[in-house]
């Protein structure tokens, strides 16, 4: 049930297979925007390892990053959502 085919020599199915993902990652978490201070840069990292990072941003005022937060790291990275 919970399984997609894809082919990898033609990437039919992929479009499946990323919906699926998607579904499956609404359930389990909350996309957000996060703004991190150049100083806790290494939360990226962090992120990166234990979440989903969609985008970085180098800005003036810090980092932006797009991510897709699991419901145990959400309190971790609260203060930081600007979106």
């Amino acid at each position: 049930r919970e399984s997609v085919c894809i082919s990898a020599r033609t990437g039919e199915g992929a479009d499946r297979l990323l919906e699926r993902l998607r579904e499956i990652l609404d359930r389990q978490g909350r996309r957000a925007a996060l703004l991190l201070p150049y100083d806790r840069g290494a939360l990226l990292d962090a992120l990166r390892r234990e979440g989903a990072v969609l985008s970085v941003d180098y800005r003036d005022e810090g980092i932006r990053a797009e991510v897709f937060l699991s419901e145990a790291l959400w309190p971790r990275f609260r203060e930081f959502v600007r979106e």
